[in-house]
């Protein structure tokens, strides 16, 4: 079952996937408020260079509108933003990323499942895998301060190892 209604996608941009292949995803340079891209096909052992967007799906619907191929296509507004931030806004270069809800097509239940076994694979050849966690907040320094200061406890100590295997018994307790 997919998580979206069937009237939210065009269809079209969408050809039949052989085995070990996977779609990129190629977003155009900014070129004002609406993101274009366009997809790809490549064989999995011989794409490329492109970069993998992990993001929080979140449980909204798709609700803003890019263009693929020409064809208008409906994404959450989650992704929306990651894409906006990560279109390149100068030296007219397009970015090649592989992102789950865009590069397969989740419509189809077989080549989800195809893909979604791949995905170790397809993260790992990436170039860079991206992380979206959405927006900036008012308190996201906060969080940053804190990973600092974690990183110097463990530049100081680089011998020391955490230990979470005993975690889940003492919540228990």
């Amino acid at each position: 079952l997919s998580l979206y209604p069937c009237s939210l996608f065009n269809m079209d941009i969408y050809l039949p996937l052989p085995s070990l292949h996977i779609r990129l995803l190629h977003i155009e340079p900014n070129a004002g408020p609406q993101i274009r891209c366009k997809l790809s096909t490549v064989p999995l052992t011989s794409c490329p260079q492109y970069e993998a967007l992990s993001y929080t799906w979140g449980i909204s619907l798709p609700n803003v509108s890019i263009t693929i191929s020409g064809q208008p296509f409906l994404i959450t507004t989650n992704l929306y933003q990651a894409l906006k931030n990560l279109r390149h806004d100068e030296y007219n270069i397009e970015r090649i990323v592989w992102v789950d809800a865009i590069c397969i097509n989740q419509r189809n239940d077989s080549e989800r499942n195809a893909q979604v076994k791949l995905m170790q694979i397809i993260f790992g050849r990436a170039s860079n895998v991206l992380i979206w966690l959405g927006e900036p907040t008012e308190h996201d320094h906060l969080a940053f301060s804190l990973l600092s200061q974690f990183h110097g406890v463990f530049e100081k100590h680089p011998d020391y190892i955490l230990d979470f295997s005993h975690a889940e018994e003492a919540k228990a307790e």
